[in-house]
């Protein structure tokens, strides 16, 4: 069996990571929270797992940070954020308890002042009266009013999704105001973050389909809407999450994203790379000690008003080895070009520029791991990647006018595709069936490109 521990991506050590939570630069360094199993490779226990980096690049992991070791989280601490107030920082969270086995949840608060040591400080909201116990995941920020607001994940008593709006004077003592957006389509909504690049301000959120008889999800996905939020009114300009929203990736894999705002103003995004289902996480895992990790660090900007995403500057860093790329003319003429691009590994990178011209564009890595086909005349991007589950391809289809570029970061187990300067986005895992790399082009993508760039990729330094 081929390992599937990745390089250059934030995974745990052992059990399951899912969502990153907290993200928060505090006195030099990003802290990179994340939901744990440190016990089994499934979602039976939740802690908060801890990352540190003072440069997206070297990363300490510092194991269990917080734990459900009080009577209002003894069933799991779950999703939040992390934002300083004050020289200390401040851990939002909900707490998780099933007593006789009934859900009740509580938004929670935990302190530190060096980093090392997380201090309860108990409830700080209790579920209102509006919302079934399927609330949580709160995220914190203060407003232009010098006030601190919190939105909250929430499924109404009708068993509709909504997002929650509270405000607070010190971000310790919270309010409930109301509903700041909800939804008619979906029965939960999770993970909303609210942030600004630039004066646009953003919402994102994660539509849970659930069915609510049996009590569990049937599918979900990550969105964004553009928005303006009054805090006087504790009104937002969108309101209904049925309309306007978008897409944050369109892969297979990508949930619960989140932000920081770093030193330099730059906006950065984690997000789970996993939306995998039991079936699927338990064949991954098989013969691993760990499960599920983190996309890699994105920068954020506005383009056209849409999110633009891009690795992270530091990230290019990791690139080692120049590949050279065979220019001769007969490695275009044969049906395929097996022979193009083969590496004895496999984390790579690869950067494309491509000409306008007709014709399908088409590469296969690792027969058929991953296949990207465009077709300019119908306008459509299918990408597809082997099942681990059943036999044949899974896949996505996308929309797309035109395609200018294309920038891969393949991992040893995972593919993040950044398509026209990241205004397309594919990340996905991806099952290792051979130990190195073979990327096949069809012959009718022979005249579409216009330049290739390839490197092999250092690993991430970790301890």
């Amino acid at each position: 069996m081929i390992s599937k521990k990745q390089k250059i991506h934030l995974e745990a050590p052992k059990g399951l990571m899912n969502d990153p939570n907290g993200l928060c630069w505090y006195k030099g360094e990003l802290y990179v929270f994340f939901q744990w199993n440190r016990f089994s490779k499934d979602h039976s226990f939740k802690e908060w797992g801890l990352f540190k980096s003072s440069n997206l690049l070297d990363w300490d992991f510092h194991g269990s940070a917080i734990v459900p070791d009080q009577e209002y989280d003894n069933n799991g601490v779950y999703s939040g954020n992390a934002l300083e107030i004050d020289g200390k920082m401040h851990i939002y969270y909900t707490g998780n308890t099933k007593p006789n086995g009934i859900r009740k949840t509580y938004q929670c608060l935990a302190e530190t002042d060096d980093g090392e040591l997380f201090q309860k400080k108990g409830i700080i909201l209790n579920t209102p009266k509006d919302f079934t116990e399927h609330f949580r995941d709160p995220f914190v920020w203060k407003g232009k009013d010098q006030k601190y607001y919190m939105v909250v994940g929430a499924q109404k008593v009708s068993g509709k999704g909504a997002i929650a709006l509270c405000k607070s004077c010190d971000g310790k003592k919270w309010n409930y105001i109301g509903i700041l957006a909800e939804s008619d389509n979906c029965e939960m909504i999770e993970c909303p973050v609210v942030f600004s690049l630039g004066e646009q301000q953003i919402l994102l959120f994660c539509s849970q389909h659930r069915d609510n008889d049996k009590d569990e999800v049937l599918w979900s996905e990550s969105l964004y809407q553009l928005g303006e939020w009054e805090p006087q009114t504790g009104d937002f300009t969108v309101g209904n999450l049925d309309e306007k929203y978008s897409r944050l990736d369109w892969g297979m894999d990508f949930y619960a994203p989140q932000t920081v705002c770093m030193p330099d103003g730059r906006t950065i995004l984690f997000a789970w790379m996993s939306q995998m289902d039991g079936e699927q996480t338990e064949i991954f895992g098989e013969g691993e000690p760990n499960v599920h990790c983190m996309t890699l660090p994105r920068e954020l900007t506005l383009r056209e008003n849409r999110i633009c995403q891009r690795p992270a500057r530091e990230l290019y860093q990791l690139l080692d080895d120049h590949i050279q790329i065979p220019k001769e003319k007969n490695h275009f003429q044969q049906e395929t070009i097996a022979e193009m691009v083969s590496l004895s590994e496999r984390t790579w990178y690869c950067k494309m520029e491509l000409l306008q011209q007709e014709g399908i564009f088409e590469l296969n890595i690792n027969q058929s791991e991953v296949v990207f086909c465009y077709d300019p005349g119908e306008k459509q991007l299918v990408f597809q990647r082997k099942s681990w589950i059943r036999d044949g391809l899974e896949q996505k289809e996308v929309t797309l006018e035109k395609l200018d570029d294309l920038e891969i970061w393949f991992d040893t187990s995972s593919i993040e595709i950044f398509i026209n300067g990241g205004s397309v986005v594919l990340s996905a895992r991806v099952i290792p069936t051979q130990q190195h790399t073979k990327i096949r082009f069809q012959k009718s993508s022979k005249d579409m490109i216009k330049s290739m760039n390839m490197y092999k990729m250092k690993g991430r330094k970790s301890n």
